[in-house]
């Protein structure tokens, strides 16, 4: 029997492909002959239930021999912790989790900056291009403990993190006409007296650009 024979017998029973090399271990002597018995492992729980409704007697036809199976005792880890399975998530969830970046800000900031001139298709992009451009927020950050790139995170922290900074972020460096804000400020000396035109000509021009579709 051979570890593609065990890939292909037990792959009826697996949510996933399985892995011909990884899945499976053939047990052999000190010579690297085989001793008849080998390991194989499951990567999602109930996956060995299935195979145990299917042979009760623990007994099946595998690459042309008659093997018997039982299942094993998992091994009790000393350092570290066990990790549960991967998780498993709808394509709803998943496209909630590329595209609603929302969730992770308090919709009046939104609006807030709707108010201020940032129309929301501008964040939807500026979130779309986080999100699928920058693995840091997207398998680096959504991967299970001991493969995340910071191990001190729940899983997907960063990235809401980002969302909640950049929003933060945006409405510091926005000027009105009540509240220019510093940087605006830092443009006139302090006896100066301040030009409030440029405000008038980017109402204009963002209007503007709005009819064009922009």
């Amino acid at each position: 029997v051979t570890l593609a024979d065990l890939a292909s017998f037990f792959q009826p029973y697996s949510a996933d492909r399985r892995d011909t090399l990884g899945s499976g271990h053939i047990v052999r002597c000190s010579r690297g002959l085989p001793t008849g018995s080998a390991y194989v492992g499951f990567e999602l729980p109930g996956e060995i239930d299935r195979v145990r409704e299917a042979f009760a007697s623990g007994r099946a036809t595998i690459g042309g021999a008659e093997v018997r199976f039982h299942a094993v005792r998992d091994k009790l880890i000393r350092r570290g912790v066990r990790e549960g399975a991967r998780p498993a998530r709808s394509v709803e969830e998943l496209r909630a989790d590329l595209l609603d970046w929302e969730r992770h800000v308090d919709p009046e900031e939104v609006r807030e900056l709707e108010r201020l001139g940032v129309d929301r298709g501008v964040l939807d992009e500026v979130m779309m291009t986080l999100r699928h451009r920058n693995r840091t927020f997207a398998a680096a950050d959504q991967a299970i403990s001991g493969e995340r790139l910071y191990q001190e995170r729940q899983v997907g922290t960063h990235y809401r993190d980002a969302v909640r900074r950049y929003l933060k972020t945006l409405k510091e460096c926005v000027g009105t006409r009540e509240d220019p804000g510093l940087m605006y400020w830092a443009m006139f000396y302090p006896d100066q007296e301040m030009d409030m035109g440029l405000f008038d000509s980017e109402e204009e021009r963002i209007k503007e650009l709005r009819k064009k579709g922009i």
